[in-house]
């Protein structure tokens, strides 16, 4: 009898035991199920170089203290857009068609003068908490109105909130075309695509097309 006790508790113990040892695995695994999917990350130095190139062209002002621009990219472009372009290859277009289907995580990689901030999601959700209303009544457009000036009063001298596209190349990434918005303020904004092309190892713009003003 004694001997079937001991076997018994060193039995539960064991069960015990593993009970301790999985528990954590399966708490682990349900609440990693909630989670949303990280995003890939662009890593391809060719695709910084060309958004270094536009924005030291285009935002390196004088006046200019900071970028600011959201931590992934984003496309509101249209592949008939991109046909303004004479000169783009069929592959840049292709290479849109592709990477339009998704969104990319930057990392702080820019090579330019002023100091590039990125945002995120969360960051720009806590900034501008009323960027979703629909109905813009004065009540709405003061509240928007304030936003951006808390927005100015954190990040002063900066040139608003850029958001910036993938980087299209064609297949000898000779020519490269990048889409590009900068919000400025309520009623103030503008979305460029950007054709470049690549002489003597540097990214030089040669044509862009506004697609919207506001």
């Amino acid at each position: 009898m004694n001997q079937k006790l001991t076997t018994s508790l060193v039995c539960l113990s064991l069960i015990s035991c593993f009970a301790m040892k999985a528990s954590p695995l399966q708490s682990q695994s349900s609440s990693s199920q909630g989670r949303p999917a990280e995003l890939p990350t662009v890593q391809d130095p060719d695709e910084y170089a060309v958004w270094s190139a536009v924005l030291s062209k285009k935002f390196d002002r004088g006046s200019l203290q900071r970028l600011v621009i959201k931590d992934r990219t984003s496309i509101d472009a249209r592949a008939k857009d991109f046909r303004k372009f004479e000169s783009l290859s069929e592959a840049a277009v292709s290479d849109f068609r592709v990477k339009n289907e998704g969104k990319y995580t930057l990392e702080n990689k820019f090579s330019v003068k002023p100091l590039c901030i990125l945002i995120s999601p969360e960051t720009e959700s806590r900034l501008f908490p009323f960027a979703s209303i629909t109905v813009l009544d004065s009540e709405a457009i003061e509240k928007i109105r304030s936003s951006w000036d808390k927005f100015y009063q954190e990040y002063p001298g900066a040139q608003g909130v850029l958001t910036i596209s993938p980087v299209c190349f064609n297949s000898d990434k000779s020519q490269a075309v990048v889409y590009m918005t900068n919000k400025v303020s309520l009623m103030i904004g503008s979305g460029k695509l950007f054709l470049l092309a690549k002489k003597r190892g540097i990214w030089e713009i040669q044509k862009e097309e506004l697609i919207w003003l506001s």
